[in-house]
C-alpha cells in the first residue's frame, strides 16, 4: 500500500524533460524506458491531495513541503523547467514525488507522474560496524 512521505523507486517516463535531465547528467542511462535510470524520491501527494505550488513554496494538502521553492536554474546556470504557480488535485492514478534537498529534480519541474511508474519502496538497512 503506498503512503505518503515513503521514498520510493519509479522509472520515468521517457518525455523531453527527462531525456534533457539525462543529457545534463541528473539521471544516467538506466534500465527504464528510454534507458532512463530509476528515480529515489518521497511520495509526497496521493490522488485527492490539493498541490499548491507558488514561486516560493510548494504546499500540499496546505503544509508547504521544506526545501520545495523551484528554483530557475541548476548549479551550471542552465534554466530548470519552469512550471507556473498554480493549485491543482492529484488525479486518480498519479503521485507526487519530492526530493529532500533544495537541488533535487522532482515533481516541482516535471508535476504528477502514474503510481504505475513506482517499482518499490526503498527501505533503511540497519548495518553495524
Amino acid at each position: 500500500m503506498l503512503e505518503r512521505g515513503r521514498v520510493v523507486s519509479f522509472c520515468p517516463p521517457a518525455t523531453d524533460v527527462f531525456l534533457e535531465a539525462r543529457r545534463r547528467g541528473y539521471l544516467k542511462r538506466g534500465t527504464c524506458p528510454g534507458a532512463l535510470e530509476p528515480m529515489l524520491k518521497v511520495l509526497a501527494g496521493l490522488p485527492g491531495d490539493e498541490v499548491l505550488q507558488t514561486a516560493d513554496a510548494l504546499f500540499i494538502n496546505g503544509r508547504a513541503l521544506p526545501h520545495s521553492k523551484a528554483l530557475k536554474a541548476d548549479a551550471q546556470g542552465r534554466p530548470l523547467p519552469a512550471l507556473a504557480s498554480r493549485r491543482f488535485v492529484i488525479r486518480a492514478g498519479e503521485g507526487f514525488f519530492a526530493g529532500d534537498h533544495p537541488r533535487s529534480f522532482d515533481s516541482r519541474y516535471f508535476g504528477p507522474l502514474p503510481l504505475a511508474a513506482i517499482e518499490g519502496e526503498a527501505r533503511p538497512i540497519l548495518t553495524a560496524n
